[in-house]
């Protein structure tokens, strides 16, 4: 049997049993991404256990990051995959601030749906609004969605935004795809890792992980019917998490 080419972000295993579908790393990413939020809420600033949760829930957004990369290369309609991520952007903001912040508004601080939401579309402006079909206009692009994260506040800045692009243009070179992730981890790691060694050491370790999960991704998006509900555990698991919150510190 004749292996298929290979996909555009990266298609190794797609005949392993021990293949991932696209839904499988989304609920991967999603169990990462309440273990981070779950200590950030609710441990001891520089525990054991909050350094455990904080370090390695950092994987779940360089995962989000690899979907979003695929979306931006594989979406019919990327406008529509911008209106979706933004209707959800403003959905969660209410959830997000309450969670974290215990009120609302936090003018300081948006949720990740932003940072996922600018880098697709600086590529739609490019694609489907730009006149000039350079290279140095899709970096333009990708330098103001960038600078309008760290404007807004958006949880990664400019570092969410540059690493989802790099992604997108290492298309499906594993060297590249790991080196763009690894910086990011060790610029995401330096607010609570000071030693250099030790940062550095840290996002490699995450970096391998993140290589061996998305290498094994099979190419199947997975069934469209779980879409919607991945997107809606974001808002929800923060109402769940703000309202434990208020329960255990009686707010």
């Amino acid at each position: 049997m004749q292996e298929p080419p290979k996909d555009i972000i990266g298609n190794r295993h797609w005949d392993s049993p021990m293949s991932l579908s696209g839904t499988h790393i989304k609920l991967i990413a999603l169990i990462l991404m309440f273990l981070d939020h779950t200590g950030a809420i609710f441990l001891s600033s520089g525990s054991m256990a909050w350094t455990f949760a904080r370090t390695f829930g950092r994987l779940s957004f360089p995962l989000y990051a690899y979907l979003t990369a695929r979306g931006i290369k594989h979406t019919h309609d990327i406008r529509a995959y911008v209106v979706r991520l933004l209707v959800y952007a403003f959905l969660s903001e209410i959830p997000f601030d309450l969670a974290f912040f215990g009120r609302i508004p936090v003018p300081a601080h948006q949720n990740v749906f932003f940072t996922l939401a600018l880098p697709v579309a600086a590529f739609w402006i490019f694609r489907e609004k730009c006149y000039v079909k350079e290279g140095w206009s899709l970096a333009a692009c990708i330098v103001f969605a960038g600078i309008l994260a760290q404007f807004l506040h958006a949880d990664y800045g400019i570092a969410g935004v540059l690493l989802i692009s790099a992604l997108v243009y290492a298309d499906g070179s594993r060297f590249p795809m790991a080196a763009a992730v690894w910086c990011f981890l060790f610029v995401k790691t330096g607010w609570y890792i000071r030693n250099f060694v030790g940062q550095a050491a840290v996002s490699a370790v995450i970096t391998a992980v993140w290589s061996l999960i998305t290498d094994m991704y099979n190419g199947d998006p997975g069934a469209r019917k779980w879409k919607k509900w991945f997107y809606a555990a974001y808002p929800v698991h923060l109402i769940v998490l703000w309202m434990l919150k208020a329960e255990i510190t009686g707010m």
